[in-house]
């Protein structure tokens, strides 16, 4: 079978187990560094650990360079402070899908700070452990990160995901997936007597798969979930024009109106 030897999915190496010979055929080699490289622990570690800490430094990239825009821009913060209120006048509403994918980032950074307790507790001090509980540490940060940002998209009233959060909920998925698959296969060869050092990686791997699924079709759709309106602000400004007869004070309530529209 294809993973008829367990001992490579089961090891906390990251050598290549596979020893290669001359008589070992080019397409066969190809075929079991694949395996060892997306599912074998290590390389997978390595794999999401990369993943989180490129959107980590861009999220900081980004936010250093509009705080620097900003402070450098003529007039400073100044020139924001009319902003609150043009956007107060615009009628926020929340759908069940903000709800569920904000729901679905903060599930997943408790579950992956409960990983991180159990790993950092253990007395275990194979360095192999030293860079596990690095691992879990860097997932916390990282969807900690995610769920402030989508905190911020109802801040800033965003109707769509940036693209580096759906790209990395794409790429996330398809991570997941391969820690899942994992799982299923050691569960399939370890044997019920033999010690499992991966109850904890597995069981994390079969909670927050369904959650990045989720997110996954949320990238694809893009949508936030969140709903701008202002029907409130029309109802508003119609009976502030039916209160006055002048044209003058018309125009200006109009004009009020329309920037309210575009902001």
């Amino acid at each position: 079978m294809f993973f008829s030897s367990s001992a490579w999915i089961q090891s906390l190496s990251c050598a290549f187990p596979v020893k290669q010979t001359s008589g070992d055929m080019f397409i066969s080699a190809m075929l079991q560094w694949l395996r060892f490289f997306f599912l074998s622990p290590c390389p997978q570690r390595a794999i999401l650990s990369f993943v989180d800490v490129v959107l980590l430094l861009f999220l900081f990239v980004f936010t250093v360079t509009k705080l620097w825009k900003r402070l450098t821009s003529h007039g400073g913060f100044g020139t924001h402070l009319n902003e609150p209120l043009v956007r107060n006048s615009r009628s926020i509403f929340l759908t069940i899908r903000f709800k569920l994918i904000l729901t679905a980032e903060v599930v997943l950074t408790i579950l992956y700070t409960v990983a991180t307790v159990l790993t950092f507790s253990s007395s275990s001090k194979v360095l192999w452990k030293q860079v596990e509980d690095v691992f879990w540490l860097v997932q916390v940060i990282t969807h900690a990160v995610l769920a402030v940002l989508i905190i911020h998209e109802k801040i800033f009233e965003a109707v769509t995901h940036p693209l580096a959060l759906r790209a990395y909920w794409i790429v996330n998925f398809f991570v997941t997936s391969l820690f899942t698959v994992s799982a299923v296969m050691r569960l399939a060869v370890v044997d019920v007597n033999e010690s499992n050092d991966f109850k904890v990686d597995d069981v994390v791997s079969f909670i927050s798969f369904p959650l990045s699924l989720f997110l996954f079709f949320a990238a694809v759709k893009g949508s936030t979930g969140i709903v701008l309106s202002t029907e409130e602000t029309r109802q508003l400004v119609e009976e502030e024009t039916n209160l006055y007869d002048g044209s003058e004070r018309k125009s200006e309530v109009t004009g009020f109106a329309s920037a309210s529209i575009l902001f």
